[in-house]
């Protein structure tokens, strides 16, 4: 019975954290562009970059909570007859929409709020899997998976403004690119921990791949300008482990 009760409790929890995401980021992001757009001296939409990043920041912010918004008018007008798969399907799809704004370095961006948001939504993730973590593959096939998608999480790239390297436009076309099909690829993850998928589906290469290519490419040709320390750091770690993950899974397979 206490069991239930505190599968009860932590179900509730994943809720106010997923709230939290939602919320600290899109203070922050709001924050930034409203100062963003009354400092006179700025001109976002001055070049093609600008434009880019403040129009998705736009987009992604009015597109999540329209989103968010149809969910919980799916859930009123269904009363108890709403699907919940349905509902996680839209609330992670919403998760990740908003994040594309928060992969964009607009003026006045505060990191350490978003990365508060961050935390907020891999809580969330870590709640879900200590609830599931001795379904399917067991738990600790479950958490290096969790692991692996963390890491991952931080290896998504935030597209920043280069000043004067070598094929500039090549690079802004690999870093946004990057950061956009890494933001798609996190948002899958996301809605198959939150449906408790099995580990199998989590470690398709596709997603790792694009994250081993596309970053190399992004770092390389802004390496004589800046090292991206943090994203190459985390490109490693989360390539290490799903290499680790994938090989543990296919052994259990096989045994």
């Amino acid at each position: 019975m206490e069991k239930t009760k505190n599968e009860k409790i932590l179900s509730l929890l994943i809720i106010p954290f997923f709230a939290l995401y939602f919320i600290i980021l899109a203070a922050e992001r709001v924050q930034s562009l409203v100062r963003s757009f009354a400092d006179k001296s700025l001109s976002p939409f001055s070049d093609g970059f600008g434009t880019y990043i403040y129009m998705l920041a736009i987009a992604s912010l009015v597109a999540s909570f329209a989103i968010l918004l149809f969910a919980g008018l799916y859930v009123l007008t269904s009363k108890k007859a709403y699907s919940r798969t349905f509902v996680t399907f839209l609330v992670t799809v919403a998760s990740g929409v908003i994040l594309l704004s928060g992969m964009v370095h607009t003026e006045y961006t505060v990191a350490p709020v978003q990365f508060i948001s961050y935390g907020a939504l891999i809580v969330a993730m870590i709640l879900k899997t200590v609830l599931r973590q001795k379904e399917n593959d067991g738990a600790p096939l479950r958490w290096l998976t969790l692991s692996y998608i963390v890491a991952f999480s931080m290896a998504i790239p935030v597209c920043y403004r280069a000043t004067s390297i070598e094929h500039m436009n090549l690079f802004y076309i690999a870093e946004c690119a990057t950061s956009f099909l890494l933001v798609v690829g996190f948002t899958y993850l996301l809605y198959l921990v939150m449906t408790n998928a099995p580990t199998g589906k989590m470690l398709t290469p596709i997603i790792p791949a694009v994250s081993l290519v596309g970053n190399t490419l992004a770092i390389a040709l802004w390496w004589r300008e800046k090292i991206n320390a943090f994203v190459l750091i985390f490109l490693a770690i989360s390539t290490i482990l799903w290499l680790v993950t994938a090989v543990i899974s296919a052994k259990r397979k096989k045994s």
